[in-house]
């Protein structure tokens, strides 16, 4: 490591690079901004050179964000220890379960001044089913409970995920602060007209059956009946883990369907341009879906479910419709209307651009994370 220098040193952790860059770059431009030095503590992937150009040293750690093998998991654990007190930063950041737990591992014994969290979702291992399922959720939720404790601010994205971990007892309610979301850039996520013609409907996520995938695409088949001329378009990367929906599956899964794959998105703002509508049936335990911020800041109507973390971008029919899980014949129902309504749809992009603005701007969002650190940090200061 460099000479240390004397501005307050962020440690941020995560299991990816690129979800530092796409989700919490603004944030590290920010901490920059404020003066505090910035250090990425995350494995090298495609996004790590992005990293370095935003201005944040970044340092590799071995760490696989759904591997089960105890082995492995243990080399992580001592490598997180023995990187945490190389750096020694003043203040650590992670993000979801591994580095939430083996930070707090690692912070304890490296003496670190303060430390935060963020809950972005509850995951994976909150999801599966099954026995595995519930041995997991019993040994994660008593892990976080463990690695919390040492934690001095926890951050929620929705007040569900807030309240349970309160009622388990896993945090005490003053050490938690509600954020709405990642946030979203207001200028690099313009207001964009809905195009004319045929409606577009856009789907847009990881490739995991719990986003409703399949909900999606049972969906646009129903719809496809009632209006041929419509376009259905699922994107996003395939990715490994629980649920997970490989090449071969989805392309079986599409075969003969109206649904056209366009792949992972590079950078999603000319497909949102180019949507009518953006969809996102999810029954994933998800945080705030950044897509669907992205959609309203765009001028977007979105229709996804009435579940935690969803619910909250959605005025049902004023900026799009909210739908329960799992119910195809519901969601159907909604897109079928919106396609039958052009103006209907133009009404709701223009109200969920002003949902954005009011709520999930990221200037107001990283404001009020910052704004956390630097309390808890001075009222350390002064003890």
């Amino acid at each position: 490591m460099p000479d240390r220098s004397s501005k307050p040193r962020v440690l941020m952790f995560y299991n990816a690079s690129n979800y530092l860059v796409r989700m919490r770059g603004d944030l590290m431009l920010e901490m920059q901004r404020k003066g505090f030095e910035v250090i990425a503590l995350a494995p090298e992937d495609e996004a790590t050179p992005a990293l370095k150009d935003l201005g944040v040293e970044w340092v590799d750690i071995p760490m696989s964000a759904h591997s089960l093998n105890p082995f492995a998991e243990m080399r992580t654990i001592f490598a997180t220890i023995r990187l945490i007190k190389k750096i020694s930063p003043d203040i650590l950041f992670c993000f979801t379960i591994k580095p939430i737990i083996y930070g707090a591992i690692a912070a304890r014994l490296a003496t670190t001044r303060q430390r935060f969290a963020m809950i972005t979702g509850l995951g994976s291992m909150f999801s599966r089913q099954g026995v595995l399922g519930d041995v997991m959720r019993r040994a994660g939720g008593w892990a976080y409970g463990r690695a919390l404790a040492g934690i001095d601010g926890v951050f929620f994205q929705n007040v569900e995920h807030r309240d349970q971990f309160v009622e388990k007892r896993m945090i005490d309610i003053d050490r938690c602060t509600l954020v709405n979301g990642s946030g979203v850039d207001l200028t690099r996520f313009d207001t964009q007209p809905i195009p004319p013609g045929p409606p577009v409907f856009l789907m847009v996520c990881r490739l995991i059956r719990s986003k409703g995938i399949g909900e999606f695409v049972a969906a646009a088949e129903a719809v496809h009946d009632a209006c041929p001329s419509a376009r259905f378009i699922l994107a996003g990367p395939v990715v490994d883990g629980p649920g997970a929906v490989s090449a071969a599956e989805l392309a079986a899964l599409l075969k003969g369907t109206c649904v056209e794959y366009a792949g992972e998105l590079v950078d999603v703002r000319p497909s949102l341009k180019a949507a009518s509508v953006v969809v996102l049936p999810t029954y994933y335990p998800e945080g705030v879906p950044r897509i669907l911020l992205e959609a309203l800041a765009t001028g977007r109507p979105v229709v996804t479910t009435d579940t935690a973390g969803c619910r909250t971008t959605v005025q049902d029919g004023v900026n799009g419709a909210l739908v329960e899980p799992r119910d195809t014949e519901a969601l159907a129902d909604v897109m079928r209307r919106i396609a039958d309504d052009p103006g209907w749809a133009v009404a709701m992009g223009k109200a969920s651009r002003r949902l954005a603005e009011q709520r999930f701007d990221v200037k107001v969002v990283n404001a009020t994370i910052i704004g956390r650190i630097q309390q808890l940090s001075e009222g350390d200061d002064a003890c």
